[in-house]
């Protein structure tokens, strides 16, 4: 939520904490990638593609962003140990990007 450019991200306290950083991290990167857009507006201008981007870029920098603060920790593991590294589900491997 947005109001007065103050940012509020609410998470569901019944999702593991692995899954609840995520989410944060996904929130976060929306509030600097795509500033001013709201997802249920284009979702009722049936703006689906426009949607499904910003939803992809938000999962792809915050994957980014864990690997980068665990860097030392994951170096040299595959997607999917680096998924189970941070507790995340195997779904979100298509939005990893290892170097």
């Amino acid at each position: 939520m947005t109001n007065n450019r103050c940012h509020t991200i609410i998470i569901n306290d019944n999702w593991n904490e692995a899954y609840q950083q995520f989410v944060i991290l996904h929130e976060f990167s929306h509030v600097k990638l795509h500033k001013g857009v709201n997802a249920p507006f284009f979702r009722s201008l049936a703006l689906d593609r426009f949607v499904s981007q910003t939803e992809r870029e938000a999962n792809e920098m915050a994957l980014k962003l864990l690997a980068y603060i665990k860097r030392d920790e994951i170096v040299g593991m595959g997607a999917y140990e680096v998924l189970d590294y941070l507790g995340l589900p195997y779904e979100l491997e298509r939005f990893l990007k290892l170097v």
